[in-house]
């Protein structure tokens, strides 16, 4: 391990067995969310990533926005997480505390904890 603070996000605390996703938050795509011209949204209430690791992210897989975003080689997920200045993520910036934190990390690297298969 290194050594020095660090505020790990939620891609990387999920990847580390740290945290799991709210309930119904685990890959929200276009088969879980309707377009917005439906109307559709989706709401959570997520507790802050010091508060606990249970359910305080939720994971997007913009399949939506075409080839780029739907390949396994190319595609991307979006951790959405609350990050508060304290305890654990005590040394995380003032531009950034309290506030939601968007990560983006390719699917083929990373698949809420597991190795990704190809689609």
């Amino acid at each position: 391990m290194g050594r020095g603070d660090t505020c790990p996000n939620a891609a990387e605390i999920s990847r580390m067995g740290w945290a799991s996703p709210a309930t119904g938050g685990a890959a929200i795509s276009s088969a879980v969310l309707p377009p917005a011209t439906s109307g559709g949204y989706l709401s959570y209430n997520l507790p802050a990533t010091y508060l606990t690791g249970t359910g305080n992210y939720i994971r997007v897989r913009p399949d939506w926005l075409g080839s780029s975003y739907s390949t396994t080689l190319t595609g991307r997920n979006l951790y959405l997480a609350v990050r508060v200045a304290k305890v654990g993520d005590a040394a995380l910036g003032t531009s950034y505390a309290g506030l939601v934190s968007v990560g983006c990390v390719a699917w083929a690297r990373h698949t809420c904890g597991k190795p990704a298969v190809a689609q």
